[in-house]
């Protein structure tokens, strides 16, 4: 006897998420934005300024004035973990690079998490890292 094949019937897709999103670092709003999340792709946000650096006396940096330039960045993203419609979990990544400080460090400094997130309509969630390093995620839809 043949039995045939049972046919498998593909889960829906998840809801649509909306986020407010706050990106914070040293106590200082770095970004604020709404980010969208459908099906299964996920939201994120990139910023980089790369600049000369403020001028330093050639007694104060070991470059002299010939120092390299200076890099600011960050990045925050949203995206889903698993599959679960009813309940869905979310991974926040974040990531913030400044300059060290002043001619006498010189070079960036890097803070980074990636924390997961359940949160439900409605609700405000914090996550903290290193450094200052915290995302805010408000839940709209």
């Amino acid at each position: 006897m043949m039995v045939a094949p049972t046919a498998r019937i593909p889960s829906p897709p998840p809801p649509p998420a909306l986020f407010q999103v706050e990106l914070w670092g040293g106590g200082e709003k770095l970004w604020s934005g709404q980010m969208r999340l459908a099906n299964y792709a996920g939201a994120s946000f990139n910023s980089t300024l790369s600049e000369a650096p403020e001028p330093c006396p050639a007694d104060k940096s070991a470059l002299g004035t010939y120092a390299p330039n200076q890099s600011r960045s960050l990045r925050v993203a949203i995206n889903r973990r698993g599959y679960a419609p009813e309940n869905p979990e979310y991974t926040v990544s974040a990531s913030w690079t400044r300059p060290a400080g002043g001619c006498e460090a010189g070079g960036t400094s890097s803070v980074s998490f990636d924390r997961p997130m359940t949160i439900a309509v409605g609700q405000k969630q914090e996550l903290k890292g290193d450094g200052g390093l915290a995302v805010v995620v408000t839940r709209l839809k």
